[in-house]
């Protein structure tokens, strides 16, 4: 015996069919075919009808209507607006319940403005901690968890150097000297590309490295928290011996923990890694004397604005479940 084929209508028809019925233009019955509304659905929408007052079935938007609003909050999503699937889901429940059904632009306009007053969601957030210290590590966990952009220095210098720019240049220079690159060549690119997020939350890796470079950054975006990653730095000079990296991507392996498939290759694609010159023991040495005596000041400063926090282990395993723990209370707080 074959199945019945179930008819398909539209929010619109429905309504249609509702009000003939309502006006005593149609009996159900003529109604359900000529809309196209099956009769048991057009018959159960009537009697909730009746019994709530004839305010009609609990539709908020047109078929059009709807889907224009699913890209809206998808390209808000793209954007960073919302942190977490759920914050998504709860935007999109509050926008129906409380859009009444009274036209294309009031409904848009009702949209719009909640959407701006979500945006107070966004949540910005630097992450600090001597080179070595797993920051890469945990910067992806924590973009990909929470769904934020990520800025790195570091991947910006290196970019630059590649292409042999006139910042490329400068910077290699300081770097092959185990020197961290001055405040003037870093801190203009930085801004500028952080002016281009205005409405996305974010992670910034690697800047600031001084508090001269921290006023700036606190002059002209909010951060919500700075995460300091505190690792012992014998354990920094241990991990870099053995580090390499694809200088293209910024992939990183380490021999012994996390080895390439091919020894000396790219597992994507099958490049030569290299070792970073500043990867040299005597160079992360010197390095690290600087980062210390630097950074310094530069926590005290956040501790001061009130967004520092410390989180202390020998592996990024270690340090992560405590990192996730402390975002998940301060977005959901937030939101």
């Amino acid at each position: 015996m074959s199945k019945r084929r179930r008819i398909q209508y539209t929010r619109e028809s429905l309504v249609e069919a509702l009000n003939a019925v309502d006006q005593g233009k149609m009996s159900l019955y003529k109604a359900a075919i000529h809309f196209g509304v099956p009769r048991t659905t057009l018959s159960t929408y009537q009697q909730d009808r009746d019994r709530k007052g004839k305010t009609g079935p609990t539709l908020t938007f047109t078929d059009a209507e709807e889907q224009l609003m699913v890209e809206w909050t998808r390209e808000m999503y793209q954007k960073g607006l919302f942190c977490r699937a759920n914050d998504l889901l709860e935007a999109a429940r509050s926008i129906l319940d409380d859009c009444p059904r009274t036209g294309k632009q009031k409904n848009r306009n009702l949209y719009n403005s909640k959407l701006i007053k979500m945006s107070s969601n966004l949540f910005r957030a630097v992450i600090m901690g001597a080179p070595g210290s797993g920051k890469g590590t945990v910067s992806a966990r924590i973009v990909k968890t929470f769904n934020m952009k990520h800025i790195s220095s570091g991947d910006m210098l290196r970019n630059n150097i590649e292409k042999s720019t006139e910042l490329g240049k400068i910077a290699e220079k300081y770097i092959k000297e185990g020197k961290l690159v001055p405040d003037i060549y870093i801190t203009k690119c930085i801004l500028g590309e952080l002016a281009k997020l205005k409405s996305s939350s974010w992670l910034l890796d690697g800047f600031p490295r001084t508090p001269e470079q921290a006023e700036d950054l606190w002059r002209q975006e909010k951060i919500d928290s700075v995460i300091n990653l505190d690792v012992p730095f014998d354990v920094i000079v241990d991990r870099l011996r053995s580090r390499w990296v694809h200088l293209p991507s910024g992939r990183v392996y380490n021999i012994g923990f996390n080895d390439p498939k091919v020894p000396g290759k790219d597992d994507v694609t099958g490049e030569p890694l290299i070792q970073r010159p500043d990867d040299d023991p005597v160079a992360v040495r010197k390095r690290l004397e600087i980062y210390d005596a630097c950074t310094r000041p530069l926590n005290e400063y956040f501790h001061q604005q009130g967004v520092l926090v410390t989180f202390s282990g020998k592996t990024t395993d270690e340090i992560w479940p405590n990192v996730k723990q402390y975002l998940e209370s301060k977005i959901i707080k937030k939101s």
